[in-house]
């Protein structure tokens, strides 16, 4: 979940030559089920988002449904007996099937796992119907046609899924989310080696060759990449609305 690395770059002086890549669920969503011994929002600071990707709604191939307007006639046509498994309980993954409950007045019993492979297998294999998955890991299964993409989480469509329309065209702007990873580092690091690190790592990422190799998985590279000041917004937008949702079911740590 990130500890060790965490502990590695606290415990690394503080002269610009040491920093973290991790992604953002350390601070907006981890800190729900693993107390931290810090502050993520005071003593850790996103220096530059390297890559994004959305998450992908998919299904079980032999389930009646193409789209999210169809998956919620499949659940509302069934009742009590449709699940979504997520790769882990109190993430992203997690978080989204029960949006999409309260949104559109669903009864989906959630399955957790730890990690995507098996949740992902379970789906496969028509254990659990429905899940929030990294595209990193559901893209080769919906190639491969043993899984069905009903909608991707982000702002736009995908690259790698153009025929997989967002949420948002399915009428759930609001369920617009998705994992980004970036470059952390500490507030007390001088200002210059880490103006220079968010440059330099600006200009590795806007390389043709960098964007075109992380985008065969899956992953985007932000042509204009957020501020520093922009990700601390989003990640207290994002803690917020998990803990919202997940204080709305009682979630405690298992």
């Amino acid at each position: 979940m990130g500890g060790i690395a965490t502990d590695a770059l606290f415990s690394a002086p503080r002269d610009g030559y040491t920093y973290m890549m991790a992604v953002n669920s350390l601070v907006s969503e981890i800190p729900y089920t693993i107390k931290p011994k810090y502050d993520p929002f005071k003593e850790l600071v996103p220096l530059v988002e390297i890559v994004n990707s959305p998450l992908v709604l998919i299904a079980n191939p032999a389930l009646p449904v193409s789209n999210m307007k169809d998956m919620v006639a499949y659940v509302k046509a069934h009742p009590g007996k449709v699940s979504f498994a997520s790769y882990s309980a109190g993430t992203l993954s997690h978080v989204m099937g029960l949006q999409f409950n309260k949104a559109a007045g669903l009864d989906m019993q959630h399955v957790g796992y730890k990690g995507s492979p098996p949740a992902v297998q379970d789906v496969m294999a028509g254990q659990v119907q429905f899940m929030f998955d990294g595209a990193a890991t559901s893209v080769p299964g919906i190639k491969g046609g043993k899984l069905k993409a009903l909608a991707v989480t982000s702002a736009r469509r995908s690259p790698v899924l153009p025929d997989v329309p967002t949420v948002s065209e399915q009428g759930h702007p609001e369920m617009t989310q998705f994992p980004w990873i970036a470059l952390w580092s500490t507030p007390d690091v001088p200002a210059a080696p880490q103006a220079k690190m968010r440059a330099e790592t600006i200009r590795v990422i806007s390389d043709a060759a960098f964007r075109q190799k992380f985008a065969a998985f899956g992953l985007e590279v932000d042509p204009k990449p957020p501020t520093v000041a922009e990700m601390q917004q989003a990640l207290r937008r994002e803690h917020q609305t998990v803990g919202a949702l997940l204080n709305s079911i009682g979630y405690k740590p298992e």
